[in-house]
This record gives structure tokens, C-alpha cells and sequence, in this order.
């Protein structure tokens, strides 16, 4: 490995840091400032495709770099730059876990009402 090519790398990369201004468990949030049109960021974010982003308020698309990372592309100047991560098969799974529990609660409603009923009409 050129260690010379290296250092050179980092210092490039040093030039433009991502500052990060929030952070949670499904979102990252921070500023950058890109030297030129056409600029990749790329992150050490492992690719997904749960992760959404946007800049300065615009959706944009994540691509894979380097077969593992995310990146997104760039335009010249300063940016406020999102992800979002929302796992595949979220919605779903709510959804379906919604409509079970209303089932459930509309069931054990009809029971009851039979019972009532049946109490009702046996007296």
C-alpha cells in the first residue's frame, strides 16, 4: 500500500468534513460543503435500502459505493445533508399487526355482545 497516497486521501477528505448537527437512532442530520459540482459524498453508513436522503431539503437517492457504503451526489457549495432510516417491511408489518389487533378487539366485542344477549333473553 502507497502510505504517500494515503495521507494524500486523508488530507483531501479532512477539506470538507461532514459536521454533524443531529443524530438518533433513525436520523442523521449535518452540513457540508462540496468544492465542486458533481462531488460524491460518500459515508462509512453501511449500505441499505432502508436509508433515505435528502439535500437541502430535496429527496435524493443513496447509491452503494465500494460494494458496502452509501453515497450521494453533490452539487458545488454548502448543503444540508439528511438520512432517514426506515427499515423494509416496517409499514408492513405495522399494518398488519394493526388490522390482526382490530380483529381481535372486534372478535372479543361480538362475544361479549352474544353473551349479554343471551343473558338478556334467558331471564
Amino acid at each position: 500500500m502507497d502510505n504517500t497516497k494515503v495521507a494524500t486521501f486523508a488530507n483531501h477528505l479532512k477539506q470538507n468534513p461532514y459536521r454533524i448537527t443531529k443524530y438518533t437512532n433513525s436520523e442523521i442530520t449535518g452540513t457540508i460543503d462540496s468544492p465542486r459540482d458533481n462531488g460524491t459524498m460518500v459515508t462509512t453508513i453501511p449500505y441499505s435500502k432502508g436509508w433515505h436522503a435528502s439535500v437541502d431539503g430535496r429527496t435524493v437517492t443513496p447509491k452503494q459505493w465500494a460494494h458496502e457504503f452509501m453515497a450521494i451526489n453533490l452539487s458545488k457549495g454548502h448543503h444540508v445533508v439528511k438520512f432517514t432510516y426506515f427499515p423494509l417491511g416496517l409499514s408492513l408489518g405495522l399494518t398488519i399487526s394493526l388490522t390482526t389487533l382490530g380483529l381481535i378487539i372486534l372478535f372479543l366485542g361480538f362475544q361479549i355482545y352474544k353473551r349479554r344477549r343471551s343473558t338478556t333473553h334467558a331471564e
